[in-house]
């Protein structure tokens, strides 16, 4: 094939040529390490903790990219799919038509779904569209629970937290995901809603994209609970009032990964 990476400029021929390149169209896994052969990209395992880079000290870094000498550097203490992520996004620097010839320091805050930075959320964005490019022709196949999250973590290697997002993101239904993180308030630890995904229906219908609900006892109680397992959840029926004051019934399923509490809001 005579095409090269310059003849898709368009962020979705850009994951497909990527995938049909490396014979991965088929492969539920994704597989990092040939979308780097197929662009001759050096990878870097490095301590970034013993390497002295200008970053703010609350932001550690993650990965990075030096364009020009196409070298990718991850930390080498990532779990596995972090690890896959974070090469996955700096692949996609890499490949972005308007990302070309910069380097690329990526720090934790840069591939969180709250990053503000443009470039950010685009590689962050191909890279979820890389990890999940088979999970989104089926994703409204599976029920919307964490045993499901679970599995399909497990089967594509992916954090819980980023299936929970598009398995909501690609729902048909009325879902909204509430991710909690956990806070000393006045020396007192508490929970507070970190960010909200929603379906696209839930948010037609209900106008609304968020919740206030900081110190939820559920979430508080789960965060104690250090090693629970993902898919031992708690299941609740709540009313929820929605912006336009209209009250709903709701089916509440709380779980954690140990690092944040999640609740799926499920309007029936």
């Amino acid at each position: 094939m005579n095409n090269s990476i310059e003849d898709y400029p368009d962020k979705y021929e850009l994951k497909q040529y990527l995938i049909n390149e490396t014979d991965q169209k088929n492969v539920v896994s994704i597989n990092p390490y040939l979308i780097l052969e197929l662009l001759k990209l050096e990878l870097l395992d490095l301590d970034f903790s013993n390497i002295e880079i200008t970053i703010p000290s609350n932001d550690p870094l993650r990965a990075l990219l030096h364009y020009n000498e196409k070298v990718v550097a991850i930390d080498s203490e990532l779990r596995e799919e972090r690890k896959t992520f974070s090469i996955l996004h700096e692949i996609a620097h890499y490949v972005l038509p308007t990302h070309f010839n910069r380097i690329f320091l990526c720090c934790e805050s840069h591939m969180s779904i709250k990053t503000d930075m443009s470039n950010e959320k685009e590689a962050n964005q191909l890279a979820a569209d890389l990890i999940f490019h088979l999970l989104d022709k089926r994703a409204n196949e599976y029920k919307l629970n964490s045993k499901n999250i679970k599995l399909i973590g497990n089967e594509y290697k992916a954090s819980f937290e980023a299936v929970a997002r598009r398995l909501v993101e690609k729902s048909m239904k009325k879902h909204m995901l509430v991710v909690y993180e956990s806070f000393y308030n006045k020396h007192q630890k508490s929970s507070r809603v970190k960010y909200c995904i929603v379906s696209p229906l839930f948010k037609k219908h209900y106008h609304a994209q968020t919740i206030h609900d900081d110190n939820n006892k559920i979430a508080n109680n789960l965060f104690e609970e250090k090693g629970r397992d993902i898919s031992n959840s708690i299941i609740e029926e709540t009313k929820i009032i929605t912006p336009a004051e209209k009250t709903l019934t709701a089916k509440n399923e709380y779980f954690t990964n140990s690092y944040n509490v999640f609740r799926i809001i499920t309007v029936k």
